[in-house]
């Protein structure tokens, strides 16, 4: 086995003799990595209570808008029968 730093030969037990780092350890398995759901901030899409509320009150001002627009037709289309404009 070989050093992963330097390169020179390991000796059966022990660290680098020219480096000083330490035995790699192959037998181990590699730790898991643990992530617990809802944690990861870097893949969120930004979906939460906030953007809910703000899609909710931008629904309903758009709902309204359109409403206004329908009664101001509404208005100019009968309005000459009952004395508008």
């Amino acid at each position: 086995m070989f050093c992963p730093r330097c390169g020179t030969e390991l000796p059966e037990a022990g660290d680098c003799p020219s480096c000083g780092q330490a035995r790699p350890t192959l037998d181990a398995p590699p730790t898991p990595q643990v992530t617990v759901p809802g944690t990861d901030r870097a893949n969120a899409i930004g979906c939460g209570l906030g953007s809910l509320a703000i899609g909710v009150l931008v629904g309903i001002g758009v709902s309204i808008l359109i409403c206004i627009g329908y009664l101001n037709e509404i208005g100019n289309a009968f309005g000459p029968r009952f004395g508008g404009k």
